[in-house]
């Protein structure tokens, strides 16, 4: 039996939302109808949008961004550990790739 589709979203498309820019409400219906299980944001991912949320003075929405995320829903945040990156140096992988290698 085959795996549900899983997402990884990129930086972009949670700022879209939390920003509230152009495509906030693709991104809005896109979270409303896909399952939080199967989507995945990077341990790079998420600390960027920290540090951009606080330089904007926006600590509060990253406290709801991390609560929605992680506490209301079941998002799965992928890290990458040492020898992962290493790997990824030995054998010419971008860090892009091994996200996704360790996502499968």
């Amino acid at each position: 039996m085959a795996r549900p589709l899983t997402y990884l979203l990129d930086t972009n498309v949670w700022l879209e939302r939390l920003l509230d820019q152009d495509r906030a409400d693709e991104v809005k219906q896109l979270l409303e109808t896909v399952p939080s299980d199967r989507l995945l944001i990077t341990d790079f991912s998420f600390h960027s949008i920290g540090l951009i949320l606080l330089r904007l003075e926006r600590s509060e929405a990253l406290l709801i961004f991390t609560r929605d995320l992680f506490t209301d829903n079941s998002v799965r945040i992928l890290a990458l550990e040492p020898d992962d990156e290493a790997f990824g140096v030995r054998y010419g992988k971008t860090w892009n790739s091994r996200y996704v290698e360790k996502a499968l």
